[in-house]
C-alpha cells in the first residue's frame, strides 16, 4: 500500500481518507474538466492558498499527477503533450558554448548583477544552459521559486534556480529545533538553492562565493514581490565526495549535517543515492532590524565573530527589538532558538 505522505512532499498537507474521497467525487462530477480546472477545483475546496493569497493549483497539479500514477485518482489526459516524465531536448545555437572565455577574477569583472529570468525565451535558455551544463540536468522546480541569470554587463556567467524546500531532513530539522507542526506551518519560509550553475567557459577566482552571497541578499526582496511573503532561510545540498562546498562555506553557509542518501520521496529506506550530501543553511537574506539579532541567536555559541563586544551591545541596547525578534523567530525555529540565545550571551 502506497503511503499517502509520499505525495504531500509539494503541497505540506495530509491527505485524509475522507479528503481522497472529495477528490476523486470532484473529478466524477466533473467529467469535463481538463487537469488544471481540477487542481483549482481540489484547492478551492480545501482552501489551500499562498501567503499572498493565490491558490497553489501549481503544487496541487503536480501531487494530484502522481496520485494518478499510482493508482489512488484516475485523472482526465493532459490537454498538451508538455513533456513530463522525458529528457529536456531543446537545444538552440544560443546555448552553444561560447567561443571567447571569460578568464578574471571576480573583482575585475565589471557590472556583476543577478536578472530574474522573465519570459518564454529567458526560460528556455535557462533550461537549456541548465540540462546542457549541469551535472543533474534539467528537471521543472517544485512550488514557488526563483530564477536567474548572473551576469556581467550583458554575458551570462552562471545560474540561480531556488525552488521548495525539502519536506524532512534530518539535519536541518535537528538544527532548527522545530516541531513537526512548526515545520509544517513554517516551510515556506525554507527556500532550497536547488541549481547553481558557473557555466563551462567562465574561469573566474572567487566568483561563485561573490555570486552566492549577491544571491542571498536579494532573493528576499524578489520573493516577496512575486509571492508576498520574505523568505526566512536558505538550503541547499552539496554532493559529496563530488563537491567540498567550498564555495558556500566561503559565502558564509553553515554546514549542518549529512542526509542519508535516500531523497525526499522515500521513507522506507528503499533508494540509495550514489552519494550522501552535506546540507547548509544561509541566514543571510533576513533583513533588519532582525538580522543581526537572529545571526547572533543562530550562529553566537559557533565562533567568535558573533561574540564581539560591539554586538553584544547592540543587542543590549535595542531590548525591545530583541522581544520582538524573540517572538517572531522562537515561532518558527521552537524552544533551541531560546537555548541559542543563552548560549550567545553566556559566552
Amino acid at each position: 500500500m502506497i503511503h499517502h505522505e509520499l505525495l504531500l512532499a509539494v503541497l505540506w498537507q495530509n491527505f485524509t481518507v475522507s479528503e481522497m474521497e472529495t477528490i476523486r467525487r470532484l473529478i466524477e462530477d466533473n467529467p469535463q474538466a481538463h487537469r488544471a480546472c481540477l487542481s483549482r477545483m481540489v484547492c478551492k475546496e480545501f482552501g489551500w492558498v499562498r501567503p499572498d493569497g493565490r491558490l497553489k493549483d501549481m503544487s496541487c497539479r503536480v501531487a494530484m499527477i502522481r496520485m494518478d500514477n499510482d493508482g489512488l485518482i484516475r485523472l482526465p489526459p493532459p490537454l498538451t503533450k508538455n513533456g513530463n516524465g522525458k529528457r529536456y531536448q531543446r537545444r538552440t545555437a544560443q546555448g552553444e558554448p561560447e567561443l571567447f572565455p571569460i578568464v578574471a577574477p571576480a573583482g575585475k569583472l565589471t557590472d556583476i548583477h543577478l536578472k530574474l529570468v522573465a519570459g518564454h525565451k529567458e526560460s528556455y535558455l535557462w533550461n537549456e544552459y541548465i540540462d546542457r551544463y549541469h551535472y543533474l540536468g534539467y528537471t521543472p522546480l517544485p512550488g514557488a521559486q526563483l530564477r536567474y541569470f548572473a551576469k556581467t554587463e550583458e554575458r551570462v556567467l552562471a545560474l540561480f534556480g531556488f525552488g521548495a524546500a525539502a519536506w524532512k531532513t534530518a539535519p536541518r530539522d535537528l538544527f532548527i529545533g522545530w516541531n513537526v507542526r512548526q515545520r509544517e506551518r513554517n516551510l515556506h519560509l525554507v527556500v532550497n538553492n536547488a541549481r547553481f550553475l558557473i557555466l563551462p567557459w567562465v574561469r573566474s577566482r572567487h566568483l561563485a562565493s561573490c555570486l552566492l552571497g549577491m544571491a542571498s541578499r536579494q532573493i528576499a526582496d524578489d520573493w516577496h514581490k512575486r509571492y508576498g511573503y520574505r523568505p526566512a532561510l536558505l538550503e541547499t545540498f552539496v554532493e559529496t565526495p563530488r563537491f567540498k562546498g567550498t564555495s558556500y562555506k566561503a559565502a558564509n553557509w553553515i554546514h549542518v549535517g549529512k542526509t542519508k542518501g535516500r531523497g525526499k520521496l522515500d521513507r522506507y529506506n528503499r533508494a540509495q543515492l550514489p552519494q550522501k550530501r552535506h546540507l547548509a543553511l544561509s541566514p543571510e537574506q533576513i533583513l533588519s532590524p532582525y538580522s543581526l539579532l537572529l545571526k547572533i541567536a543562530l550562529f553566537g555559541f559557533r565562533g567568535n565573530i558573533y561574540s564581539s563586544f560591539l554586538l553584544r551591545k547592540q543587542v543590549i541596547g535595542s531590548f525591545d527589538m530583541l522581544l520582538n525578534c524573540v517572538t517572531i523567530w522562537s515561532n518558527f525555529f521552537g524552544t533551541r532558538f531560546f537555548s541559542h540565545i543563552r548560549c550567545s550571551f553566556n559566552k
